[in-house]
């Protein structure tokens, strides 16, 4: 049977990690660091023409920036490996 580590005292409330956004937080053993900025809202008018493909080569590298965003923010924080 396996054994885990509790972290939490079960509040009827729920848990938190990190109080604020400059409270230093990490897992799996990355180094703790801050909230991760904003990443911009992409919205399908803007980045999308009639469901198929993208307007303009803009709202491609506007896409691939807020994807690239989101993985930098999880393998800093250590919820995605980095290599």
């Amino acid at each position: 049977m396996a054994t885990y580590e509790k972290v939490t005292y079960d509040s009827p409330d729920g848990a938190q990690i990190g109080k604020d956004a400059s409270e230093l937080i990490a897992f799996h053993g990355a180094t703790p660091v801050d909230q991760y900025a904003a990443v911009s809202t992409l919205t399908l008018t803007t980045v999308l023409s009639s469901g198929f493909g993208f307007q303009t080569s803009a709202g491609f590298n506007a896409a691939v920036s807020a994807i690239n965003s989101i993985i930098d923010l999880l393998k800093e924080k250590g919820l995605m490996a980095s290599s």
